[in-house]
């Protein structure tokens, strides 16, 4: 009886599994708008992107023209495709991501592979992934550490070195030009001497020759001159003689 009772329970809860994991899945269109070619960088085109499992991948291309075919690493990465792989040619292909893993798909017409790198790698992770894992509880401790200073006693020297106060620079001041250097022996701009200058240093005449005994009388002094007389002085203006006067003759 428990067993027929409990059947219908776990259907239920498979059931709603499914349409939860149906209703958060997502649907991929690869290389958006130009779709599945030889112009896209589909490495950059997955870049950022998360895949999980439940989403589906949708390749659109012209039929007839691409292929989709699902290798493994190595075929990946030299681009050959195996017999019997199961190769979608529809032209508008939907692969859903059952399990997680990495994906490999290229394209299996001619060189666009090999030339072109028309090929998709994908990492798909499982659905419980997307939730986001809860911060792992810390047990408290017994006895919290405290983080004030410790106390300072005159022994225990400062556990930081003292802070030096550096001196207040000085206001800038302009640069004053350099003075000239003083003169050893200055110019004298002064007047010149008043004083005349000193007189040339005299030299005596030489003597002058004695005249002859003929010319001197035998009697010659080398700087006598000779004498002349003194003329008596004139009255001025000169008197004329007065005649004395006449006595009366006597009769």
């Amino acid at each position: 009886m428990r067993s027929a009772s409990a059947a219908p329970a776990i259907l239920f809860l498979v059931v709603f599994t499914a349409v939860l994991l149906l209703a958060s899945a997502t649907e991929f269109l690869v290389g958006d708008d130009s779709g599945w070619s030889t112009d896209v960088d589909y490495e950059a085109w997955a870049g950022g992107k998360k895949f999980f499992v439940g989403d589906t991948l949708v390749f659109n291309y012209e039929e007839g023209y691409h292929t989709v075919v699902k290798v493994d690493g190595a075929g990946f990465a030299e681009c050959s495709v195996s017999p019997n792989n199961g190769t979608l040619t529809s032209g508008s292909d939907r692969i859903v991501l059952a399990t997680p893993g990495n994906k490999w798909y290229i394209c299996g017409v001619a060189d666009h592979c090999s030339y072109y790198s028309q090929k998709l790698k994908i990492t798909v992770l499982p659905r419980d992934a997307y939730s986001y894992p809860p911060y792992p509880s810390q047990a408290p401790t017994a006895n919290p550490p405290e983080w004030g200073l410790p106390p300072l006693s005159p022994e225990t020297p400062l556990p930081w070195p003292p802070v030096s106060l550096s001196p207040i620079p000085a206001p800038w001041m302009p640069p004053m030009p350099p003075m000239p250097a003083p003169v050893a022996n200055p110019p004298e701009w002064g007047l010149p001497p008043l004083f005349p200058a000193a007189p040339a240093p005299w030299s005596p005449m030489p003597p002058m020759p004695a005249p002859a005994d003929e010319d001197t009388g035998g009697d010659y002094a080398p700087w006598a001159l000779p004498e002349s007389p003194v003329p008596a002085p004139a009255g001025w203006p000169p008197m004329a003689p007065q005649a004395s006067p006449a006595e009366p003759p006597c009769y």
